[in-house]
Formats: structure tokens, sequence, C-alpha cells
């Protein structure tokens, strides 16, 4: 009996440490910059990491429906970015050092892993 039991608990354990049913849920990695108080209009953003040379990314809000002042850079996690906005009020250039959070929608041992940080810059 004693060996009937120990056999049933070791099946139930490894039963339920390999039963891990996974979802689709997706996600994106990157880095959203929302422009608060800023004039009405397109708003572009250009992005680069900062003491690298090389890529500037660039997104715009067209400044009407369908954007809030924000834009998404996927798949751009730096540690510190240079930041260039563009309004119709003129430039400005503003350094940033976004803190990210990991996020699992799928949960812990399933994937994708994806980091993002949301960062504000007001428009004065």
């Amino acid at each position: 009996m004693r060996l009937l039991i120990t056999l049933t608990a070791a099946i139930w354990v490894v039963g339920c440490q390999s039963s891990t049913a996974c979802t689709l849920i997706g996600c994106e990695s990157g880095l959203t910059v929302e422009v608060q108080n800023a004039p009405p209009g397109p708003i572009t953003v250009q992005a680069s990491v900062i003491g690298a040379s090389g890529a500037v990314y660039t997104a715009t809000c067209p400044g009407t429906t369908g954007c809030t002042n924000a834009v998404f850079f996927p798949a751009f996690t730096p540690e510190q970015a240079r930041l260039t906005i563009t309004t119709t009020a003129g430039t400005r250039q503003q350094d940033v050092t976004p803190s990210y959070t990991t996020s699992q929608p799928n949960g812990p041992r399933c994937g994708p892993t994806c980091r993002n940080a949301a960062v504000r810059i007001t428009w004065q």
C-alpha cells in the first residue's frame, strides 16, 4: 500500500510539472513616448541611443484622431535615449532614462517575454 501511495504521488507531481498549457497571447517590446501639453497639430519624435552612432528612429502622431500625442518605438529598448520632439511650436531635445517593466502575457513558463517603458515629456 505504501508503494502504491508513493507511486501515485510521484506520478501526480511529474504530471503537474509538465502540463503547462501556453496560450498564444503576443506582446511587443518597445518604448512609448507621450508628449503632454503639446500644441495642436502633428508631433514627430526622433529617438536614438545616447552615446551610439547609427540608427535614428522616427515616429509621427498626426495630431488628429487615432493618436493621443503618443508614439511607440517597437523593439527599441535602450538604457538611455535622446528624443528630438518637433511640433508646430518648434523643436526640443531631451535625454531620458526609461524604466522598463517585463511582462509574460502567457505566464512565467511560456513565451514571449517583453520589456516596455513609457516616458512622458511635458511641452512647455
